[in-house]
C-alpha cells in the first residue's frame, strides 16, 4: 500500500475509532468502505491511535459547560424579580390557607362539631 493511502487511512481510522468509542453507531467517512478496520493495522499504528485518543479525550466533568451547569446565575431583570415575587406570594398564600384549615380544629372542640348539625 502506498504511504499516502496508508496515512489517509490512518487519519480516517483515528476519527472513526474516536467516534465509535464515544457511542456513535457508525462512522460516515469512507474508510470502512475500503474494507479496512482497526484490527487490520499493525500494532505500532494501533498503539499510536490509542495514545492519540487518550491524549484527545476530555473528561466531561472537566468541561466549562459542566461546571457552569452546577452554578446558578443571578438575574437582575425587573421582570424576573416580579415573576419570582408572584410565585413566592402564591406559595405563601397556599401555605397560610392550609394552616388556617388546621387552626379551625384547634379552636373548635370535637363535641362542638356535633352541635353544628
Amino acid at each position: 500500500m502506498e504511504w499516502r493511502t496508508e496515512f489517509l487511512l490512518f487519519l480516517c481510522l483515528i476519527g472513526c475509532f474516536i467516534v465509535a468509542t464515544n457511542g456513535a453507531s457508525s462512522c460516515t467517512c469512507g474508510c470502512f468502505n475500503l474494507n479496512y478496520n482497526f484490527d487490520d493495522l499493525d500494532p505500532e499504528t494501533q498503539e499510536k491511535i490509542l495514545e492519540m485518543k487518550k491524549n484527545l479525550t476530555v473528561s466531561t466533568k472537566d468541561t466549562s459547560s459542566y461546571k457552569r451547569s452546577l452554578v446558578s446565575s443571578s438575574d437582575s431583570r425587573s421582570s424576573a424579580k416580579a415573576v419570582g415575587s408572584v410565585g413566592l406570594v402564591i406559595l405563601i398564600v397556599i401555605g397560610v390557607l392550609m394552616l388556617l384549615a388546621d387552626f379551625t380544629r384547634l379552636f373548635i372542640k370535637p363535641n362542638d362539631y356535633q352541635n353544628m348539625d
